[in-house]
C-alpha cells in the first residue's frame, strides 16, 4: 500500500470538511466543524450526572458489603470448606450486582466511576 491511500484528518483548526465529517454522528460532526473560538455547550461545565445509575451503584456497592461481610460474619474464615462460602458470596455477590445494575450504570459496582 502506498503511503497516499490511507485516509488522513486535516491537523489544522478549520480544516475539517464534510468528507471528514460523514462517519461521525451529527452532535460530534458539530462539534468537530466548530471552528469559533466561543465555547461549546457540551463539556464546558463537566460532564451530567445521572443520578439513576449513581444510586443504583450506591445500592450495589451496599448490598455487596451487607452480602458479602454478613457471610464472612456468619461463617468465619476458620477451615478451608468456610473460606471458599465467603470467596463464592463476595464472587456470586458482585456478579448478581453487575448483571442487575449493569445497564443502568455499567454494573462497575464503584461509585467514583459514576461520579467521575
Amino acid at each position: 500500500l502506498s503511503r497516499n491511500s490511507f485516509p488522513t484528518l486535516p491537523l489544522t483548526p478549520g480544516a475539517v470538511t464534510r468528507t471528514h465529517l460523514a462517519g461521525m454522528p451529527a452532535d460530534r460532526a458539530r462539534l468537530a466543524s466548530n471552528d469559533s473560538d466561543e465555547p461549546s455547550s457540551i463539556g464546558e461545565t463537566g460532564p451530567a450526572l445521572d443520578l439513576k445509575a449513581a444510586f443504583a451503584e450506591f445500592v450495589a456497592s451496599f448490598m455487596f458489603v451487607v452480602i458479602g461481610c454478613g457471610v464472612a460474619c456468619d461463617y468465619g474464615a476458620g477451615t478451608p470448606t468456610t473460606k471458599l462460602i465467603v470467596a463464592l458470596a463476595f464472587g456470586i455477590g458482585i456478579l448478581v450486582l453487575a448483571y442487575a445494575i449493569g445497564h443502568l450504570s455499567g454494573g462497575q459496582i464503584n461509585g467514583a466511576v459514576v461520579w467521575a
